[in-house]
């Protein structure tokens, strides 16, 4: 009689193997994977979202956009995958709990979602009890020295490298930064300063307000005096329009810049006009991807909603070449190089981080636009 263990072994490392091999050489062998057991087997993929609180823009926007993926996928592959959406309220411990939760279901193959304070709180569980999660999150630290942890995001430095070529046409040299003391926020400021010296421009004002903080009118003025030629902001709902209803009445013409983070039409519609002309830099989702949101939610995908959909793409993609479990499902995606998807073509670089092209965006009579297209500037 077989050895029940050893075979068992045998099997899990062959398609770990052919797992590995569909990606490299263009899933030869990923056919023999579904049919011998992936064909047979049930998941599940679980998303932490803030869908309450004052970031629940991002959270619906974000479930969405899953579910717009899934509805892609073949019959076939839905009816053994299905996703499970907990709330993370933008919050450490309740996404803590949200995560204990998921990792309480067996069929939990694979995690997804946004947020620093959630992926920094998780990241090390998630890597000690090898469970891989693709998250939507500007910061990189909780990546670092981890196998089963993956960012798809836009990275700051990819913004600054398509807006710093625009500020220099300008003749800009002179910046001011606004932040708000989240993870995120902090970051973005973190990443301009460092870099903003080397190509040419200099931070006259740096300055930073408490999440909760609800009137600028002081740091307003402090940024004003210093003469910058343009401010960046960070901040995330409802200091957005707050700040920038502010800043116009004290100052109409400078210009304002910021990241992705300002894609937000709830926002929009709260400046009252304010966030006219604030120019930022974002992924390009596709046409299409854009086409096919706005046809059925009737709604703009904007922040975090690319992402979103491509993550549920290319887990799918890994259940439907046949990964079965966690670990399986890790190497599908940590040999991801080929993907295309509505934020463009792109892969995995540096082990876990996806990086995908980005493009400079404006808003140009109350809409969101790729300058190209909308130019205003």
């Amino acid at each position: 009689m077989p050895d029940v263990d050893k075979v068992s072994t045998i099997s899990l490392a062959v398609r770990s193997l052919c797992l590995l091999l569909s990606v490299v050489l263009g899933a030869l062998c990923a056919p023999a994977i579904g049919k011998a057991e992936g064909a047979s087997c049930k998941a599940k993929i679980g998303f932490l979202l803030p869908l309450t609180g004052p970031a629940s823009l991002i959270g619906e926007r974000s479930e969405q956009a899953a579910h717009l993926a899934y509805d892609e996928l073949s019959p076939q592959l839905r009816a053994r995958l299905s996703l499970v959406f907990e709330d993370t309220e933008m919050k450490s411990l309740t996404g803590v709990k949200a995560t204990m939760k998921l990792l309480g279901d067996s069929e939990i193959i694979g995690l997804s979602g946004f947020g620093s304070e959630t992926v920094s709180a998780i990241a090390e569980m998630l890597e000690k009890r090898k469970v891989p999660g693709v998250f939507v999150t500007p910061d990189r630290t909780p990546l670092i020295g981890k196998q089963f942890v993956f960012r798809h995001w836009v990275d700051g430095q990819d913004m600054q490298n398509v807006l710093f070529p625009l500020l220099k046409s300008k003749g800009v040299t002179k910046l001011a930064i606004v932040y708000s003391e989240l993870p995120a926020m902090q970051g973005f400021a973190a990443t301009l300063s460092a870099t903003a010296p080397a190509a040419g421009f200099e931070i006259v004002s740096n300055q930073n307000v408490l999440p909760s903080e609800t009137d600028f009118r002081t740091i307003i003025t402090s940024t004003i005096n210093a003469k910058p030629q343009v401010i960046f902001f960070f901040l995330l709902p409802p200091q957005t329009s707050m700040f920038m209803k502010q800043l116009r009445s004290a100052e109409k013409s400078i210009p304002v810049y910021s990241y992705i983070n300002t894609e937000n039409s709830h926002e929009l519609k709260a400046a009252d006009g304010a966030l006219e002309g604030v120019t930022y830099a974002g992924p390009k989702f596709s046409e299409e991807f854009i086409k096919k949101f706005s046809e059925r939610f009737h709604e703009y995908p904007e922040f975090a909603a690319g992402n979103i959909y491509d993550i549920v793409h290319i887990l799918a993609k890994g259940v439907e070449q046949g990964a079965c479990t966690r670990t399986e499902l890790q190497t599908w995606v940590a040999q991801l190089n080929n993907f295309d998807g509505a934020l463009g073509h792109y892969g995995v670089k540096d082990g876990n981080d996806f990086r995908f092209p980005v493009s400079a965006k404006q808003i140009v009579n109350g809409r969101f636009q790729f300058l190209e297209s909308g130019k205003k500037e």
